[in-house]
């Protein structure tokens, strides 16, 4: 039986990650798709290549950790490796939301008509993968913390062996 490695709530929010991806994979399939219904297929391509990037590199992450969640050495060595993924993708998600609900809603009047749907879906899905990518970098650096008793700076052990010379009058 494999031992879990992590937090429960790291592998919880882990499995809600990749249903959330779903939705957002499905919302922008669905807006890629309307948009090549009035629009050229290099348009499209070129207007939606960076939500596509987050997404694949966002399944990748949540894959790799459920994976380690499992193996000690291998979360153990790759943890800080996974928190600065994190952040990096958490802002690219944080990015396409915002592109997402900026096209919902200063977008034209057409999409209110054929792709509404799937940018609802896009927006949904992206604002869910920030969110948990929040809990889980929170869950999974709470041990990174700094031990200020062990690292007390203003604590001088022999004090009286540090003379200092000024040259004010005293």
């Amino acid at each position: 039986m494999a031992k879990l490695v992590v937090h429960p709530l790291a592998l919880a929010f882990n499995i809600f990650g990749l249903l959330v991806w779903v939705i957002a994979l499905g919302g922008t399939g669905g807006a890629t798709y309307s948009c090549q219904t009035t629009n050229s297929y290099e348009y499209c391509a070129k207007t939606y290549q960076w939500e596509w990037w987050n997404l694949w590199f966002e399944f990748a992450l949540l894959v790799a950790l459920f994976i380690t969640s499992f193996i000690e050495q291998g979360f153990k060595r790759g943890r800080l490796v996974f928190l600065a993924f994190f952040v990096m993708v958490t802002q690219g998600i944080m990015w396409s939301a915002h592109d997402f609900i900026t096209t919902l809603v200063l977008g034209p009047i057409m999409l209110r008509d054929i792709g509404q749907d799937a940018n609802n879906a896009a927006t949904a899905g992206f604002v869910l993968l920030g969110m948990t990518n929040f809990v889980l970098i929170i869950v999974l650096g709470k041990d990174f913390g700094y031990d200020a008793a062990a690292h007390n700076s203003y604590q001088q052990t022999n004090s009286a062996a540090i003379q200092f010379q000024t040259s004010a009058p005293v």
